[in-house]
């Protein structure tokens, strides 16, 4: 399929542990090379998925490793293994062909021939996983058979929507509400979500690429292919931008919290995303990262006035990105924050203290006091709190919020509330004690 396929085993056996960039990495190369010529294909193949999970210089090497290693002994391997590098070699080969599994055109975008390279490396990856899938068919593997299906999907849509790719998502949809959760394969899980966010990301569906990026990414760790550095940076500014864009989501505790992205924000936060930048080429490229996370933060923890300033610091970087420029330049986005510090303010409210004046909502959420019902309102039609409102003495009692993940500061801030309150019921106790003295009995 390559010129790599003229590779001979021992050759790129010895190239595998040239290669290897690390010490702990060279001796998983010689394992490799030790049990394929001891025909162990069980360690074989695990220690090869371990050795391209560590390395990205072996990764580079994966489809050559598919030509000239696994496909002589693929019918010896585990479905769960043999897809994983079938999935290595795919990404490889994409990426040498110009396109990439995870790169993403605009939903406008058109798709010929000649970009997906008509007649040539394209077509004979797309040869490559139809193998793939006949392989684990005749081996009784039919998730696996789906996983590959999924990558071909992938490597359908890396130049632009694709409408054999959309039925092949659909088609896996419809599979996997057959299968018994506890029988699902985290393999399939993961290269299915990954396909949705692609899908997603091409169809500028902004709410529907936050809620499935986050399974994506934990599938994938589950899997043994977990999505590496560079990839997760990107993810997590896309996952960022598409939460400030969404229309449902109004909570990032999730974002800013999960635990593969976390370490991104408090980058930012501590003022040192100047130092992730010099490190992600992505980030190099594109300044609007650091602003964008810087953004998320102060969203999330319902710090208008802050938002405002630092907007407007940053007014010639957010230009830079048109629809993020037109969700403030609209006030869609200015809307969305005040819905966003409404929830905040009520839910670290304690539940006793949820009656709030006009007065101090209009103070919370930066607006005038005229416009405080509309916003009350619009949070209840959103389903982010409930209660009631009271117009003429200029109240609104909150009965509920909707729930959020907190962060390890927001967690000790309600253990405070709830702290305070366990005192009070303490104290009525205390006096419904004492009043029960003078009793009768």
């Amino acid at each position: 399929m390559s010129a790599a396929s003229s590779i001979d085993p021992d050759s790129l056996l010895m190239l595998l542990i040239e290669s290897a960039p690390d010490e702990a990495t060279r001796d998983i190369a010689m394992h490799v090379q030790s049990h394929f010529e001891q025909r162990l294909w069980y360690e074989f193949s695990e220690a090869l998925v371990e050795l391209m999970t560590r390395s990205s210089a072996i990764r580079a090497l994966a489809l050559s490793i598919h030509d000239a290693l696994v496909v002589r002994v693929r019918l010896e391997l585990s479905p769960d293994i043999y897809t994983k590098l079938i999935y290595f070699a795919a990404s490889q080969a994409s990426t040498t062909a110009g396109g990439s599994t995870t790169a993403v055109a605009a939903a406008d975008t058109p798709v010929d021939d000649d970009a997906r390279g008509s007649g040539g490396a394209f077509h004979s990856l797309l040869m490559l996983l139809d193998g793939a899938a006949a392989t684990l068919s005749s081996s009784q593997a039919p998730q696996h058979v789906r996983a590959v299906h999924c990558i071909r999907a992938l490597v359908l849509m890396q130049f632009g929507p694709d409408v054999e790719a959309r039925r092949i998502i659909l088609d896996v949809r419809d599979f996997l509400q057959t299968i018994p959760s506890q029988d699902l394969s985290a393999l399939l899980q993961a290269l299915y979500h990954r396909a949705l966010v692609c899908q997603c990301e091409q169809q500028r569906d902004h709410d529907q690429f936050y809620r499935v990026v986050f399974p994506f990414v934990t599938y994938a760790q589950a899997a043994g292919i977990p999505v590496f550095a560079d990839e997760l940076f990107v993810l997590s500014y896309k996952t960022a931008i598409a939460a400030l864009l969404s229309k449902d989501v109004f909570n990032f505790g999730q974002l800013v919290n999960f635990a593969p992205f976390r370490p991104f924000f408090e980058q930012q936060a501590d003022g040192e995303g100047s130092k992730q930048t010099s490190k992600n080429a992505f980030a190099a490229s594109n300044p609007l990262c650091a602003v964008v996370m810087r953004i998320v933060t102060y969203c999330n923890g319902g710090e208008i006035a802050a938002l405002e300033a630092y907007v407007k610091e940053h007014r010639e970087a957010i230009a830079a990105a048109p629809d993020l420029h037109s969700a403030f330049a609209s006030g869609r986005l200015g809307r969305k924050v005040r819905l966003m510090a409404l929830l905040h303010f009520v839910y670290f409210t304690p539940p006793n203290q949820r009656t709030f004046t006009f007065a101090s909502i209009a103070d919370r959420c930066a607006l005038p006091v005229t416009d405080v019902e509309v916003l009350v309102l619009s949070a209840f039609a959103q389903k982010l709190i409930q209660g009631k409102i009271d117009g003429l003495n200029g109240t609104v009692e909150c009965t509920w919020a909707q729930p959020r993940i907190l962060s390890l500061a927001e967690i000790r801030q309600l253990a405070g509330n709830i702290g305070a309150w366990r005192k009070e019921v303490e104290a009525v106790s205390r006096h419904m004690a004492e009043i029960s003295k003078d009793i009768p009995k």
